[in-house]
């Protein structure tokens, strides 16, 4: 049963580990992190993967004026309607993000929004793509939004379901073996 507990306790501390934490300035791909999203364009790109599966992503900015390139599924970017709004209230259409130049919008800025995900490496040809798109040039492209996407359809793989299985096999074992052990004593006395 010690080993039930301490097994408990890792897969306890595992699932703390899938908390996310405010995005950084050392990013590394697989961490669970969040922004908070002032801004965000409409689609930026769309890919369509071999398995059928839709990709989608998007151009935000966070509270701190950090660009950054996200993946979201549609319900996850209705969350955004109002930041996107508020995006193109700067009258060019282009849904650019406004710069700190500009005169203030008449439009009161909405609250930020979190966006919590995974970091993933970007494709190169995404970003060749992408940056062609909102005429950059790549090398633009990844010092304004980097060669990582945020996706939030993702979560991090812990491992605290592998450590849940463990602890729940040991205890059972556990169970039996004292169940036997206490059937056994009890044939003895009689």
């Amino acid at each position: 049963t010690a080993g039930c507990i301490v097994l408990g306790l890792l897969a306890q501390r595992d699932s703390a580990a899938a908390e996310a934490v405010p995005i950084g300035d050392e990013i590394y791909l697989g961490d669970y992190n969040y922004i908070d999203v002032q801004y965000m364009t409409t689609w930026a790109y769309r890919v369509t993967l071999g398995d059928g599966r839709k990709l989608v992503f998007y151009l935000a900015e966070d509270t701190e004026g950090y660009g950054y390139l996200v993946q979201l599924n549609d319900a996850e970017y209705a969350r955004f309607a109002d930041i996107v709004d508020y995006t193109y209230t700067d009258d060019s259409g282009d849904g650019a993000v406004p710069d700190d130049t500009a005169a203030p919008s008449e439009l009161a800025a909405p609250a930020p929004v979190r966006l919590v995900g995974v970091i993933c490496e970007t494709p190169e040809a995404y970003i060749d793509d992408i940056a062609a798109a909102v005429g950059m040039t790549a090398e633009d492209f990844v010092y304004t939004y980097g060669d990582y996407y945020i996706d939030s359809e993702l979560t991090p793989d812990t491992g605290s379901s592998f450590w849940s299985l463990i602890a729940s096999f040991l205890g059972l074992a556990a169970f039996v073996l004292l169940v036997s052990a206490a059937s056994c004593t009890a044939q003895l006395n009689s």
